[in-house]
């Protein structure tokens, strides 16, 4: 069995993540700055769950925390593309120097494996959440190419369904308002895959991973227009079109144009034989 940290371990990913890996009889620290969060996993998995309160800004933390761990999972981030935008100090803080202060960590103690959750918004990105994911893929591929030991992967998925603050989230509170539910473009198109797919194939990708490598899961292209179509004649409310916001792609891709002759078509990685694309 292994030692594995996973920062963020309270998030959407990260506490399916860690009911995974505990259920297996791994050892799991859970390492986040939700405290209510990490007391619910402890509470949860007791002996099975060590609960590490820290900030991935704060290295010595990070450092303590990784002493003796096989496999890190770096899913914390500040991800609500609002908040990110009018905090851009923290941003930088958290999803970019945080990343730094992750690999960092893991190759002064040694940790054999280090996957980084990335996301389809760091692809030809023109907002500071999907530049600082864009950023920390290339923090993770530098440090898979200095590491003497140490051996550094990423994954690229779209939307969570379930996440936290998602566009199904905003529609049930407008519609708890008494208020039609906002869609800023009816073209707009967007990735999304179940966050339990997203965990199991980070299993996947532990076992399979070779470094420096970027993993992208098979995911469905959902015409936003017509899941609000779905969800109103459903609730019984009516849609507003407020425009895109500044920066906002109408289709997400998944990679950009100069990694396109590096992409390669790989299946089988769920049980349902899916298929998922991997860039070297």
């Amino acid at each position: 069995m292994s030692t594995i940290l996973i920062t963020g371990a309270a998030g959407s990913l990260g506490s399916i993540l860690t009911d995974i890996y505990a259920e297996q009889g791994h050892t799991v620290r859970a390492y986040d700055i939700n405290e209510a969060g990490l007391a619910d996993l402890k509470q949860k998995y007791g002996t099975n769950i060590r609960a590490i309160y820290g900030d991935v800004t704060d290295r010595d933390r990070l450092e303590f925390a990784l002493r003796g761990v096989d496999i890190v999972i770096h899913t914390a981030a500040m991800k609500n593309i609002i908040i990110s935008e009018s905090n851009v100090e923290q941003t930088i803080k958290t999803n970019i120097n945080g990343t730094l202060n992750v690999a960092m960590s893991a190759m002064a103690q040694g940790v054999k494996k280090a996957i980084f959750i990335s996301s389809d918004k760091s692809v030809e990105s023109v907002l500071v959440y999907g530049d600082s994911k864009a950023l920390g893929e290339k923090i993770w591929k530098w440090s898979h190419s200095i590491s003497r030991q140490s051996i550094f992967s990423i994954i690229r998925p779209g939307n969570f369904w379930e996440s936290r603050g998602n566009v199904f989230e905003t529609w049930d509170r407008q519609v708890k308002d008494g208020n039609q539910i906002t869609l800023t473009d009816p073209q707009m198109e967007r990735y999304f895959i179940p966050t339990v797919d997203v965990a199991r194939f980070v299993l996947q990708v532990e076992d399979m991973m070779q470094g420096g490598e970027i993993y992208i899961p098979h995911m469905k292209l959902y015409n936003m227009h017509e899941l609000a179509e779905e969800y109103a004649k459903k609730h019984g409310c009516g849609i507003k079109i407020t425009g895109a916001r500044e920066g906002e792609k109408l289709i997400e891709k998944l990679w950009s144009q100069h990694e396109s002759s590096k992409v390669q078509n790989k299946n089988n990685y769920l049980q349902d034989k899916s298929n998922y694309w991997i860039i070297k």
